[in-house]
């Protein structure tokens, strides 16, 4: 379930203009760093969601969901520019995808398929199931067939997460890049992490802040 942020697609007119001015390599590595933590912040509030809309009583989706570390790279093109496998596609034009995905830990506890792969069911179930016939491993670890004749319909419970949130998303989302950029034009530092740690150590008094 991803959030997609195009530089030319943005809608809000003063940090358009502000990214647009960010183009030497200080600029365009603080639009990264930027982007990556603007996004984090404001996705928090979908996975949070998703998780409380998790469908089993397991506890196991809930306990799994987390967030990709998010992508930011140069794309363009006429064609859609994230891969069928989830990458971003090389072009002119920046774009930030982040999704929600599962922790490695939900392997150790996840149903294996026949060639001993964990299935990701949550997946699975968000975007349903059709009629199947597949292998299993039981309690007892033995593996046997499960046939299921009718098909197990959408549960979509990240979809309905970020579709009730995508207000607040992008809200936190300006806000949070309205903060970042706004180090960038106060001060001299090369890095977003640099010049926030002086901030709040000094106030912004440091010579480097304008």
């Amino acid at each position: 379930m991803p959030l997609q942020i195009t530089s030319n697609a943005i809608g809000v007119d003063h940090l358009n203009k502000a990214l647009k001015g960010m183009t030497d390599e200080r600029g365009l590595n603080w639009k990264r760093t930027a982007m990556l933590r603007a996004g984090k912040d404001a996705f928090n509030v979908v996975n949070y969601a998703a998780r409380n809309k998790s469908p089993f009583a397991t506890g196991l989706t809930k306990r799994s969901l987390t967030l990709t570390k998010g992508i930011y790279n140069k794309i363009g093109g006429k064609v859609s520019p994230i891969s069928k496998s989830g990458k971003v596609k090389k072009g002119k034009k920046q774009e930030y995808r982040i999704a929600t995905t599962l922790k490695e830990s939900f392997n150790d506890s996840a149903p294996e398929d026949r060639k001993g792969r964990p299935v990701r069911y949550p997946f699975m179930n968000e975007v349903g199931v059709a009629p199947q016939t597949y292998a299993r491993v039981s309690t007892n670890g033995k593996l046997h067939l499960v046939k299921r004749k009718a098909p197990r319909k959408q549960l979509l419970f990240q979809h309905r997460a970020l579709g009730q949130n995508a207000d607040k998303v992008v809200s936190i989302w300006i806000r949070k890049m309205d903060y970042y950029l706004s180090f960038y034009a106060k001060s001299t530092y090369a890095t977003l992490k640099s010049a926030e740690r002086n901030f709040r150590r000094t106030g912004g008094q440091g010579n480097r802040w304008r």
